[in-house]
């Protein structure tokens, strides 16, 4: 039997890491005079300048996406010192984005950057070492580059610092310092962060469970573009949990994190599309999400197209479709997907 997913469970690991620009002023939001004000500065060498050119390329701000172009720019800030620059660096390596992919590379730049007090760079610095990414692994190191982050004002560092607590990786595990960090990163305006607060309020960590705090938090990182935020929120209104029950309301928060590319949205408006709940009924609407969620690598929706193909339920059955992506999920983690191929005898 087809089962829906339950909300997900936020954790550290996988998180990705976000390439550093100024937090005071998001390039993206700059008025096109003062990008054209940054272009012309930047062909004079100004490294702040560059940096932007850097980031307006990589972003595709007014311009076609370009990566070889944002490295040029990002490389000729970096020789004359902008962190920034050196950071973005860092993540292009990091990604293979314009470059070959070089974790050592990445590790180069964010060490040069945080060097010069970038707190993106000791971030991301703290990142590599927490999951041994071009360098041996260190929870001890990681946590230093957190804790320097933090200081720094660093809301994304300091929530890593809360699951660090959370999980006892590099400290004794403890859940009041785990909400305590949360809690100064939400106080920032930090989206993840008041996600990761709805699951300790939903889940009852370090705290008295309570629905409506757990939806509360959510509706608030939501608001600002979480996508996380965003499919708890709706998972939260699909079951009635701490909002008034509401099928509509769901499928558009859901439809609103899988525009972001948000996988486990995805497959939960799949999901909804096949039931036909807060939306018309469609199993080729349900079909394409779920499809691109299995493929950008979701397990849960690997799960449920290998067993839908299996039964032939919403599909035309093939059982060597639905062995496929049932085997798919098992090797990628899915205890779900494992089960079902022992009983299947697979």
């Amino acid at each position: 039997m087809l089962r829906p997913l339950l909300v997900s469970c936020l954790c550290l690991t996988g998180l990705p890491l976000f390439a550093s620009t100024s937090d005071s002023t998001p390039y993206k939001e700059l008025p096109p005079q003062t990008l054209h004000m940054d272009r012309e500065s930047a062909g004079k060498g100004n490294a702040e300048s560059m940096a932007k050119m850097g980031w307006i390329y990589q972003k595709g701000i007014g311009v076609l996406p370009d990566d070889m172009t944002a490295i040029d720019w990002y490389s000729r800030a970096a020789a004359k010192g902008n962190a920034d620059a050196m950071t973005n660096m860092g993540w292009m390596y990091a990604q293979g984005n314009g470059v070959d992919k070089n974790d050592q590379k990445a590790l180069y730049w964010y060490e040069q950057a945080a060097g010069l007090g970038n707190a993106g760079a000791m971030r991301n610095l703290g990142w590599m070492y927490f999951v041994g990414q071009g360098t041996e692994q260190s929870h001890h190191l990681a946590a230093h580059w957190y804790y320097r982050a933090a200081e720094q004002g660093s809301a994304s560092a300091m929530t890593d610092l809360g699951w660090m607590f959370f999980d006892g990786n590099g400290f004794d595990a403890s859940t009041d310092k785990a909400l305590q960090w949360f809690r100064l990163a939400a106080d920032r305006g930090y989206g993840r962060a008041m996600a990761d607060l709805g699951w300790m309020y939903l889940m009852g960590h370090g705290v008295e469970q309570n629905d409506d705090m757990a939806a509360y938090w959510y509706r608030q990182a939501a608001e600002r573009d979480d996508a996380r935020g965003m499919t708890d929120l709706a998972w939260m209104y699909a079951n009635g949990r701490g909002v008034e029950q509401n099928d509509v309301a769901a499928v558009q928060w859901y439809r609103k994190a899988a525009d972001q590319g948000f996988t486990r949205a995805m497959t939960n408006l799949g999901w909804m599309y096949y039931q036909g709940k807060g939306v018309a009924p469609s199993s080729v609407q349900g079909l394409r999400w779920l499809n691109q969620a299995a493929e950008q690598g979701d397990i849960h929706a690997m799960t449920l197209l290998g067993k839908m193909y299996y039964q032939g339920k919403g599909v035309a059955k093939s059982e060597s479709v639905g062995l496929l992506w049932l085997n798919k999920a098992a090797r990628s983690g899915s205890d779900d997907a494992q089960e079902t191929l022992e009983q299947l005898g697979g």
